[in-house]
């Protein structure tokens, strides 16, 4: 090098030959695209044991299964081949066919985000016990909104459930004390034996069974 590149030889020749040679462009860089595998490696890894992913035909090591989603996407265009005599209406139709299969692995692509992101391998498992420490109406109530989880990531849709619980419980704390307002109350400590009086007064009324007398 020191008697060749940056000797005699390398300063009359190998300058040119820097100038001339062509700018290259990396085809090799990373996919930011929506089929990009940078999108699930930010996510966490999966929380399964060996036996769990056995039992699922899921792989580690690949962080993929055995058994794709929508395994025959490929079907669509294993055969095609560009013809020197192809039509207008021939490119038109193989070009639909590569969007077609375009969106398909997008879709593919955007299931593996999901599995990832909500760790459901871990919660096919053992998603019953955070079940069993949520209430009747909690339950219900995230059972209604789980169609909507699509659209978010795991940390902003459990943000989204919260916050719409608190919300409800914000309410329903607003029209309970509107009503002791509507009743002159204007103590909380007051509130207490007002509930009494209510207790005892409904008492009265219907008896100990609520059924009347």
């Amino acid at each position: 090098v020191s008697k060749f590149l940056n000797g005699t030889i390398g300063r009359h020749t190998w300058q040119t030959a820097v100038d001339q040679r062509p700018i290259l462009t990396d085809h090799t860089s990373d996919d930011t695209g929506p089929l990009s595998q940078l999108l699930i490696q930010k996510l966490p890894p999966m929380d399964c044991t060996a036996e769990e992913a056995a039992a699922l035909g899921y792989m580690p090591n690949r962080d993929d299964f055995e058994r794709e989603y929508d395994p025959t996407a490929e079907q669509l265009v294993s055969t095609l081949s560009l013809q020197p005599d192809d039509e207008d209406v021939d490119m038109l139709l193989k070009l639909a066919q590569v969007d077609i299969y375009t969106r398909r692995l997008r879709e593919r692509a955007r299931r593996k985000r999901v599995v990832r992101d909500y760790q459901l391998i871990g919660n096919f498992f053992r998603g019953n016990m955070k079940r069993a420490r949520q209430t009747r109406d909690q339950r219900e109530f995230r059972e209604r909104l789980r169609t909507y989880s699509q659209f978010y990531t795991s940390l902003e849709f459990e943000r989204l459930i919260s916050s719409l619980e608190r919300e409800r419980a914000l309410r329903i704390r607003l029209s309970e004390l509107n009503r002791y307002r509507w009743n002159g109350i204007q103590r909380v400590d007051e509130c207490v034996h007002f509930e009494q009086h209510v207790a005892a007064a409904q008492y009265r009324n219907t008896g100990p069974y609520g059924h009347g007398r």
